[in-house]
């Protein structure tokens, strides 16, 4: 079965899977330099990567205030939200969101930011008398929202980041 994309409005849509929709998209990239990924997918890719990018952003964060409805699809639209001084309407949208999916979309055509960023980072792992070193790579990822991306969502949510750690004793 094909993918429909179904983009939220803020009215609670029913389906919902994507804050934005292809055209809203395009547009957002039409002000955009090194679009190049988004300008060359073809439909089917730009549908996958809005709805890829819903789904990342409401996975890693924690967004203000609550759901409209507890039975949503999707974490918009949400009540109780102050952004930038003003209260958001319950019906709405936030342009940041829009844009955080339409900017996140577009960087997941070129890579794949779900994909398990803590697998073999270990450089080493050192015994002791009395202690467990564990030396990560200097390579490790640990943030898996881009801070760009968080940047956009300022007030709005807070991302879940890893922080980096590159040593740890541990003693008994």
């Amino acid at each position: 079965m094909a993918l429909v994309l179904i983009a939220e409005t803020g009215a609670s849509v029913a389906g919902a899977n994507s804050y934005a929709t292809v055209g809203q998209a395009d547009a957002y990239h039409e002000g955009r330099l090194h679009a190049a990924a988004w300008t060359a997918a073809n439909q089917a890719t730009k549908e996958a990567a809005l709805v890829m990018a819903t789904r990342f952003l409401d996975a890693n964060v924690e967004w203000a205030g609550q759901r409209i409805d507890i039975d949503q699809a999707l974490a918009w639209p949400r009540r109780g939200v102050r952004w930038d001084g003003h209260a958001v309407q319950e019906s709405s949208l936030p342009r940041p969101v829009r844009a955080a999916t339409c900017e996140l979309a577009r960087l997941l055509i070129g890579s794949d930011l779900q994909a398990d960023q803590d697998a073999d980072n270990i450089a080493s792992i050192n015994l002791g008398q009395s202690a467990l070193e564990i030396q990560f790579k200097d390579n490790s990822r640990t943030r898996r929202v881009p801070l760009a991306i968080g940047e956009l969502l300022e007030g709005l949510g807070a991302t879940r980041s890893g922080t980096g750690i590159n040593t740890r004793k541990i003693t008994r």
